[in-house]
């Protein structure tokens, strides 16, 4: 049998579907005189009548055009942020202690404040990966227990969406990284999406607890969904998640599946089911007034505080700042605004360090010492 670089040039289907004629023809260069293996440079032409010029060895390796490559390259994004905050910077400035409200103290140092920008973040947090067809036919069994179908099948879509991009496989190509980050990027600008809507005259008017605010219906529901969300995207809800799939696996002894890939398209899904279902069942807000600037918070900001019932909808604590927390439900007597006491707001306080995954935040580093025992 013939060495393959022995092969004369005009033999191989593939590479003479982009041999470009003319540019060729101008140089007096013909196909039958070249080799397979060799070094010559020559010029090709892709379908997208792109013509470059390559040598022959180069092109059977790597057989794709290079203006292809970067036209392709440049619809990817160019800067990325890696280290991404799974609670808010802005909702963070709210325990601010410098003039500029980008230092806080944090129980990750005892001694002195910390960048706001240091804390409550991970690398690629909002990464969004494809899922392989087992993965989304676990999800899909999943969420079909819910009610409302028009909105189950608006998320199978999006599943669909991300169970066609697992086809492409770009591991040890110069595309890894880029489809690596814009899998990232998306996920972040999702992020941002949701957190726009926590705009400043929103801050305002809940720290106010204006009258505009309690009867604002558009408000109230960008509130609603912000808070929600807020609760579903933190680590701790991710490593819960995590814990709850895990165990279905092993109790299945499901394979092919990943835990921390299901628990991202699934924070995001049963935080739009949340909202819903608040919204359908006409939740109610409850402003919890704090005079003396005294609440703290945590990488957890919302979270659940009453007992946990399948048969009945959770009830939400959100601190919202120093001055003010706040909590969402369906049980009307969780309705208006209530100055509380130091003793409330010690209990209060209480509960954000229960409900806190690795750290706590505070205005004040003494009253951020106060709890040191309790948060460690």
């Amino acid at each position: 049998m013939a060495d393959k670089k022995s092969q004369k040039l005009i033999e191989n289907e593939a590479l003479m579907k982009e041999w470009d004629w003319d540019r060729n023809n101008e140089i007096n260069l013909k196909p039958g005189d070249l080799y397979v293996g060799s070094n010559k440079r020559v010029w090709w032409k892709c379908n997208r009548n792109h013509s470059f010029e390559k040598s022959i060895r180069d092109m059977i390796a790597k057989p794709q055009c290079p203006k292809c490559k970067e036209e392709i390259l440049s619809l990817f994004p160019k800067q990325i942020t890696k280290n991404q905050h799974y609670v808010q910077q802005k909702y963070l400035r709210q325990w601010g202690v410098d003039e500029n409200k980008k230092q806080t103290y944090c129980s990750h140092n005892y001694n002195e404040s910390v960048p706001i920008k240091s804390i409550c973040q991970e690398k690629y947090f909002y990464k969004i990966e494809p899922i392989n067809k087992t993965e989304y036919n676990f999800i899909v069994d999943l969420i079909s227990v819910f009610p409302d179908k028009n909105k189950i099948e608006e998320y199978i879509k999006v599943l669909k969406y991300y169970l066609y991009l697992n086809d492409f496989n770009f591991a040890g190509t110069e595309f890894e990284k880029p489809v690596e980050d814009l899998y990232a990027q998306t996920g972040e600008e999702i992020t941002k999406i949701h957190e726009e809507v926590l705009s400043n005259d929103i801050i305002d008017s809940l720290i106010k607890c204006d009258d505009d605010f309690m009867l604002n219906i558009e408000k109230k529901y960008s509130l609603l969904s912000y808070a929600i969300f807020q609760f579903f995207r933190t680590k701790k809800a991710r490593n819960k998640l995590q814990d709850n799939i895990k165990n279905i696996i092993s109790n299945g002894k499901l394979t092919d599946l990943r835990p921390a890939v299901i628990s991202k398209h699934l924070a995001d899904i049963f935080g739009n089911m949340t909202v819903d279902t608040l919204i359908d069942h006409d939740f109610h807000i409850l402003f919890l007034k704090n005079k003396n600037n005294t609440f703290i918070t945590s990488d957890n900001p919302v979270f659940v505080i009453n007992e946990i019932d399948l048969d009945k909808i959770d009830d939400f604590l959100y601190i919202v700042s120093p001055s003010l927390a706040i909590i969402i439900s369906t049980n009307k007597n969780y309705s208006g605004i209530k100055t509380i006491s130091d003793e409330e707001v010690e209990l209060i306080n209480n509960l954000v360090v229960d409900n806190s995954n690795t750290c706590i935040i505070s205005n004040s580093l003494s009253l951020l010492k106060k709890y040191k025992h309790k948060q460690l």
